[in-house]
């Protein structure tokens, strides 16, 4: 997806602009954010001022994306990243983060559905996010999009681990804030 289907550098990767808006911007949630949370918002500020990308940012980004976004319901998550696109993309008129797709690669995605080629997103954005942002746009299914990573619980979990817990009737599956995988360089051979 980076930077062949969608403009993900306007100042930034449009997942760090998401997570710089919930730390820094959201009245919802930024007196709530965790040192750690802000700490990697002001490198995200500082490389979408400078375009100079930190070797460790990917990391930090990670984990703040699963820390902050901790025990949404899935479905709120979709709802925040999609309510995040509908915003103004900085460096363009009348166009949202939603609207930064290339029409030609996505011209390309249609002819080989069109002819029965099985197409993939793939993305070191968090699977989540990815699926949030081209639900509507590209017509991949959500399991051929393919992301970095976070844990997932259920509601009623509480500290015991996935293997000791049964998923009951009153459960919802909800974000755990546990950063998994960055889907980045060797990391997206799997």
């Amino acid at each position: 997806m980076d930077g062949t289907l969608c403009c993900e550098t306007d100042p930034g990767y449009f997942d760090h602009k998401l997570l710089y808006h919930r730390v820094m911007e959201n009245p919802d949630y930024k007196d709530q954010a965790s040192d750690e949370e802000k700490k990697t918002c002001e490198e995200i500020k500082e490389y979408f001022e400078t375009g100079s990308y930190p070797e460790d940012l990917s990391i930090k980004h990670g984990k703040a994306v699963a820390s902050a976004f901790k025990g949404m319901t899935l479905d709120e998550f979709d709802a925040y990243v999609k309510d995040y696109a509908s915003t103004p993309m900085e460096s363009y008129t009348n166009m949202t983060n939603a609207q930064a797709f290339y029409k030609p690669m996505l011209q390309v995605v249609d002819y080989l559905q069109d002819n029965d080629f099985t197409v993939y997103v793939i993305s070191g954005t968090d699977r989540f996010i990815t699926r949030g942002l081209c639900d509507g746009t590209i017509k991949v299914p959500m399991s051929q999009m393919i992301g970095s990573d976070e844990n997932l619980v259920a509601t009623n979990q509480g500290d015991k681990d996935g293997l000791e817990y049964t998923f009951s009737h009153d459960d919802k599956v909800i974000t755990g804030g546990e950063f998994i995988i960055k889907n980045l360089k060797m990391n997206k051979v799997r």
